[in-house]
């Protein structure tokens, strides 16, 4: 019954809808919260080359966090950070005991936008991981890259367009995020640091409240026009 469907997220998004619906449809980029930027210039790249986020809250198993433990529980050179993980029985009890005895998986609750821990973890990856299978534009990945440049390794289900495809989680399995993560760690550092520096820039200009609210307008517009 709709004149006009506004989806966030990519074209991938925009095909979701399309199955369900013969309404026109148009896709928008969510915005960055605008928070503080990280000057990347004075990130320590070989330190954190091997640690990785997940920024969640409700929904820790369609976000792909079991197969992250398992992944990081065979893999103690690497570091996981779990931000924002939201209690969720009978998966609490699973990952509690999944990582008691993991030192290189670091459970940090919630940890506000802005504050000082949020930017220590950011200084502390390299890359924010989403093997999720449902996703409107992913705005928790969409803030940390474009105030860190945090590296996205995600998957095409996440509706959100990056500038390093090959870094695109293939498959929602344990292999298949591991190629991705292993393709990143076995990256030479100088390239890291550029394809970092590059994605803050693609986030911050792309991914803009200025340009949301040009784009939303221009919708409308052309939809109030007809």
């Amino acid at each position: 019954m709709s004149d006009k469907i506004i989806a966030l997220g990519n074209e991938f998004v925009k095909e979701t809808y399309r199955m369900q619906s013969t309404s026109s449809i148009d896709c928008i980029n969510i915005f960055h919260d605008g928070s503080e930027e990280i000057n990347l210039l004075d990130k320590d790249y070989t330190k954190s080359k091997n640690s990785f986020l997940w920024w969640g809250s409700a929904g820790a198993i369609h976000k792909g966090l079991d197969i992250l433990i398992d992944i990081f529980k065979r893999n103690k050179n690497l570091n996981l950070y779990i931000c924002g993980y939201n209690c969720e029985a009978p998966f609490d009890e699973f990952m509690l005991d999944e990582i008691k005895n993991c030192e290189n998986i670091h459970n940090e609750g919630f940890v506000k936008i802005g504050s000082d821990r949020y930017f220590e973890i950011l200084n502390l990856c390299i890359a924010v991981i989403s093997p999720s299978i449902s996703e409107g534009g992913a705005p928790g990945v969409v803030n940390i890259a474009s105030a860190a440049g945090l590296i996205p390794i995600v998957t095409r289900n996440c509706g959100l367009n990056v500038l390093n495809q090959e870094f695109i989680i293939k498959e929602v399995t344990t292999q298949g995020v591991w190629e991705s993560i292993d393709l990143l760690i076995s990256t030479d550092i100088e390239e890291i640091k550029e394809i970092s520096r590059e994605t803050k820039y693609f986030f911050r200009k792309n991914h803009s409240y200025a340009l949301y609210k040009t784009n939303l307008k221009e919708i409308i517009t052309r939809v109030l026009d007809k």
